[in-house]
């Protein structure tokens, strides 16, 4: 009788040790991050140079699917597409 609850016990440990990897691998996403290449205050006293923002999505955590400008909180027409790597 003892062997057998040993026995039990064992299965116990290693299903809920398998069960915690498991947990683990499933719940490490880690969430999107933002990785500028330059920081740049641009003056507003004065009109400037024509200045190109670019966005390359290729190594975010989820499928692709499309992407968008946004300015104070709206969309800009136009730049809705599929492309990993826009420019505005």
């Amino acid at each position: 009788m003892l062997a057998g609850k040993r026995r039990a016990e064992m299965m116990s440990v290693s299903v809920a040790f398998i069960g915690g990897l498991m947990l683990h691998l499933v719940s490490s996403q880690n969430e999107p991050s933002i990785n500028s290449s330059d920081h740049i205050m641009l003056p507003s006293d004065h009109h400037s140079l024509p200045i190109t923002l670019q966005c390359n999505l290729t190594s975010a955590h989820s499928a692709h699917i499309e992407s968008f400008w946004m300015k104070n909180g709206e969309e800009i027409q136009e730049t809705r597409g599929e492309r990993a790597n826009t420019e505005y």
